[in-house]
């Protein structure tokens, strides 16, 4: 077997190693930038009290790189640190400016990181490239003089972190001579901060070390964890090991890139531990996540298990996909998105019944949602009391048993006048949750009924200003005077009135009887005015259950009850066992 990991001589310094004409490129399915605020000022506190205990030098950990190019490599750990020191170098370029004394310093950090000539025009790629998703972010920050000088917006997670370490770095050159504070501090960075870089052969190799090489960041993801346990299995087969390795990021990111697209505010990047705790669980049973690495690992101990692990890895990307990440308009898809804020722990079932019954996908999404309104959303059950029997109802359905795990999930519903009562006293604080219900209540908006998903807010009929006035002591609004009116009180002269009355309207609040469905616009003229003036708003909408509040001479708890009452005679017909 030929050499595989060859060590560099010994550990190097920053400029030393973002010198040395390689280009370090991170790709999926390494995560993208996750240091927040705990590892940024860990790394920090580290750095300078190594300057301030004049330590020779401070160790960073490893690089583990494998190639990908000529002067490319792929940095398969290690990326978290040098991205973060990279971001350092451009907060330390930018107030070196501000000095001319250091203004030739400044121009030899930017030449470090973002290979440009004296004159600060750009001669080739950064020296750090980093995942698509984070790079258009990363450039504009680390490329330009001045990027990281002036007000940084900390909407994304470098903005963040850069906006930290200039915090950092102007409270530190806070002293009477500032200049000179931080021309030490860069020399430090630059020439006593070091890594201990380790090339490998290929990405396969790499993972035969990953676990020993995470030691200064996050910790590992199931996935990472579990790629480096299997990588290491199959070591002695290099056909296996590469395999491996490709599949796995196609997989990974294929994942990330369709889950980022669909769904902005997840964390596509851990996308993969998902998806390997659904296809998992509907092989083997339930399995804790947080152990699922150690699980797979113990029973995947040859190569023929591997392989045929990969392989169903990528047979069932695409129903999962289906399941996780649907695109366009249609009830299906949005009852989907629905069970992703209501219920994920479903998707091993719901991806093996989309894989091996895909014509009766659509009837198992409605008995998913069915279960989960009237056991949990509404009913007495706790979020995790199925945990366990999802996987073993996409077992049956794996085994071509579909019909028995319909069966048995239809047996676990409460009945219909044990729904029916706790729908009718239920508060719905969720927005959207009581949206969700709401949308599937409405006789216009049902599914079949040929009308489209329409992009609806939620309405508070008696709004949550004419309590929230009548309890924090604040004065009251004109419309929320009227409000008391015509809820049939007087307007309470003392504070202890005021929150009486308040306490009293809590109750009906937040039923799904004082909840409504409006369009963007509407929703925002509505806001705390009077009901007969809402009324005017509600007739301009094409939704069954709020154009009937039209109908109503007034609104107050006795309307707020008998209105949720019907929806629970509806409920029971819109979620059926």
């Amino acid at each position: 077997m030929p050499l595989l990991v060859k060590i560099s001589d010994g550990a190097v310094a920053i400029s030393r190693l973002f010198n040395n004409g390689l280009l370090f490129e991170i790709h999926p399915p390494q995560r993208r930038f996750k240091w927040n605020k705990p590892q940024i000022d860990q790394l920090w506190t580290d750095i300078t009290k190594a300057q301030s205990d004049k330590r020779d030098s401070y160790f960073l950990g490893t690089l583990l790189l494998a190639p990908t190019g000529p002067g490319k490599v792929s940095v398969i750990d290690g990326q978290q640190r040098l991205t973060t020191l990279s971001l350092l170098l451009a907060v330390l370029r930018d107030q070196c400016w501000e000095f001319p004394d250091l203004q030739e310093r400044a121009r030899g950090i930017q030449r470090l990181i973002a290979r440009v000539d004296h004159d600060g025009r750009p001669v080739g790629a950064l020296v750090v490239t980093l995942q698509e998703a984070d790079n258009g972010v990363y450039v504009r920050l680390a490329k330009e003089h001045g990027a990281t000088s002036g007000p940084i917006a900390a909407r994304g997670r470098l903005q963040s972190a850069v906006k930290r370490l200039k915090e950092h770095v102007l409270n530190h050159i806070n002293v009477p001579d500032p200049k000179e504070s931080l021309r030490d501090l860069c020399e430090y960075v630059q020439s006593n901060l070091r890594f201990l870089p380790i090339e490998v052969q290929s990405e396969g190799d790499a993972y035969l070390v990953f676990d020993t090489t995470n030691t200064r960041g996050l910790r590992l993801t199931t996935s990472e964890a579990l790629k480096a346990r299997l990588a290491t299995i199959a070591r002695e087969d290099r056909d296996l090991a590469d395999y491996l390795i490709k599949k796995w990021n196609e997989v990974a990111s294929n994942l990330e890139a369709r889950i980022g697209f669909t769904d902005p505010k997840a964390e596509a990047i851990d996308a993969m531990d998902d998806y390997l705790h659904s296809i998992w669980s509907a092989k083997e049973g339930y399995a804790a996540k947080r152990t699922l690495d150690r699980q797979i690992a113990s029973k995947l101990k040859n190569p023929a298990l591997i392989r045929q692990f990969v392989e169903d890895l990528e047979t069932y990307l695409d129903s999962y996909l289906a399941v996780r990440a649907p695109s366009g308009k249609s009830w299906l898809n949005e009852d989907l998105k629905d069970l992703r804020n209501l219920n994920k722990q479903s998707f091993c079932f719901l991806t093996m019944v989309q894989k091996h019954a895909a014509n009766r996908f659509e009837e198992a999404v409605s008995l998913t949602l069915s279960l989960q309104i009237r056991n949990i959303t509404i009913g007495p059950q706790q979020a995790n009391v199925f945990e366990k029997d999802w996987p073993e109802w996409a077992i049956l359905v794996r085994e071509g048993q579909t019909d028995l795990a319909f069966d048995q999930i239809r047996s676990q519903m409460i009945d219909d006048e044990d729904f029916k009562s706790r729908f009718a006293d239920e508060a719905v604080v969720s927005p959207s949750t009581a949206r969700h219900l709401l949308r599937r209540l409405d006789h216009t908006s049902r599914p079949g009924s040929g009308v489209q998903p329409m992009d609806v807010e939620l309405e508070h009929i008696l709004p949550k200003s004419v309590v929230g006035q009548l309890t924090d002591g604040k004065s009251l609004t004109k419309n929320v005077r009227q409000w008391i009116k015509d809820l049939g009180y007087k307007v309470p002269g003392t504070p202890e009135g005021r929150l009486k009355l308040g306490e009293e309207l809590t109750s009906s609040l937040n039923v799904l009887g004082n909840q409504a469905l409006l369009n963007f616009v509407e929703n925002r003229r509505a806001r705390d005015l009077p009901f007969a003036d809402k009324k005017n708003l509600y007739r301009k909408q094409d939704i069954e259950l709020t154009k009937a509040l039209t109908t109503r001479m007034r609104w107050g708890p006795s309307q707020i009850r008998a209105r949720q009452k019907k929806l629970a005679s509806r409920a029971v017909q819109t979620w059926p066992r």
